[in-house]
């Protein structure tokens, strides 16, 4: 699994998309999942539009990417996802982190936040139990999985252990490659002090953040969709011919 290589992953989605495939096109987004969403996100997000509920049903880390997750939280369950016995066999810790992070995320967004505590205690679990070379990288996402453990303590209501979760989050993000990932922990330990009613410390929080401007949008091409026809624009006009007159 590809965690900080942002150039390869690029490319190798594009090739993917350049087939048309819908699972080499899931298959190749799931594995450089981590640096397309911090150095790419536009082109994955749309890259998963694409995809066929029946593929990410396969691909839970991608589902909980797209754009409708969000608004079809309430309606839609988190799922256990589907997997082969022989991808079973054959998944990386780095894999497990990330489906249980999506979990975690897909759960809190449907409103299971007891659910979601429990994804966090496992995600918490294995970042302090396994020593993989993904948890002490600073270019990989192990700043985010501290931020989103944070976020889902802060939904419950938790917001000293948020707190803590989110300091190391900040810490971390400092040296990440993701060039806004700092701001956005400060947003969260903004929210926390709030809630806590320390609201001098959500201010200070809230004016370190303003010191970190976003990052210029990326303005990426869109992919077009895995083996759909070519739009009626490269075919035809589309407007029916006028009759020749008699």
């Amino acid at each position: 699994m590809n965690l900080s290589d942002a150039d390869t992953a690029e490319r190798e989605l594009r090739h993917a998309l350049e087939t048309g495939h819908a699972e080499t096109i899931a298959q190749s987004a799931a594995t450089h999942v981590w640096p397309l969403y911090s150095a790419h996100f536009a082109l994955l997000q749309s890259a998963v539009a694409l995809l066929p509920s029946t593929v990410l049903e396969w691909h839970p880390t991608l589902r909980v990417l797209h754009p409708m997750t969000p608004l079809l939280a309430r309606t839609t369950r988190p799922f256990t996802p589907r997997v082969s016995p022989e991808d079973a066999q054959a998944v990386s810790p780095d894999e497990v982190d990330m489906l249980t992070l999506a979990q975690m995320i897909e759960f809190r967004y449907s409103g299971d936040v007891a659910a979601a505590l429990t994804y966090a205690q496992r995600l918490r679990d294995r970042i302090v139990q396994l020593q993989i070379e993904s948890h002490e990288r600073t270019d990989g996402p192990i700043w985010y999985y501290h931020h989103e453990i944070g976020s889902t303590l802060l939904a419950a209501g938790e917001t000293s252990h948020a707190l803590l979760e989110l300091s190391i989050a900040r810490q971390l993000g400092r040296l990440s490659l993701q060039p806004d990932a700092e701001r956005l922990v400060l947003g969260r330990i903004a929210l926390a002090h709030a809630l806590r009613g320390s609201v001098g410390d959500a201010e200070q929080a809230l004016g370190e953040l303003v010191q970190h401007p976003p990052p210029p949008p990326r303005t990426e091409p869109r992919p077009s969709r895995p083996n759909a026809p070519p739009p009626p624009s490269s075919r035809s006009s589309g407007w029916p011919r006028k009759p020749k007159s008699c």
